[in-house]
């Protein structure tokens, strides 16, 4: 099993209620790069949470997809009520990482794997959300629809037209 190491990307990325820390800000006791201040008495949405490149043991996501390297980071998250078992969620960690080379390849990765993608930017800003290649078709339907997402030049790839809820750790 892979270890965190230096790697802090969840400290910033999550929101975390009982800490009342925001998605998107650091989190008060890490020190980025280093680690967690309280990790012996870290609460449990902390302890429980773990990126899909810690716990990837089908070698999807090579050793360079470590967050804190790739500027991208992975999990895996229920559909709720949006009628999927579920989807991966990619966190920018910089701006533009989910369009750079690397980061396209590590996306492709996932899709081929028949896994729908929701990408969250750090500004907060309308994410994308990018199909498996073609499957999920109602989604799509539903999703243009209600106006929730347009099409872009790339025929699996639609843009958010409101941004997502921040990532929740209760």
């Amino acid at each position: 099993m892979r270890e965190c190491g230096s790697c802090t990307a969840c400290c910033k990325v999550t929101r975390i209620k009982v800490l009342e820390k925001p998605a998107g800000k650091w989190c008060q006791h890490c020190k980025p790069g280093a680690g967690c201040t309280i990790y012996e008495s870290r609460p449990d949405p902390c302890r429980e949470f773990e990126c899909l490149w810690l716990v990837d043991s089908a070698g999807l996501l090579p050793e360079e997809a470590r967050p804190d390297r790739s500027k991208l980071m992975f999990d895996i998250q229920q559909g709720g009520d949006s009628g999927l078992r579920q989807f991966v969620r990619a966190f920018e960690l910089a701006p533009g990482a989910a369009q750079k080379p690397a980061g396209r390849r590590l996306i492709d990765a996932i899709r081929r794997r028949g896994q729908l993608i929701a990408t969250f930017p750090p500004n907060q800003t309308p994410g994308l959300l990018i199909f498996p290649p073609g499957q999920l078709q109602h989604v799509r339907e539903q999703g243009l629809r209600e106006g929730a997402i347009t099409a872009t030049r790339d025929p699996d790839v639609y843009r958010c037209t409101h941004k997502f809820s921040d990532p929740d750790q209760d």
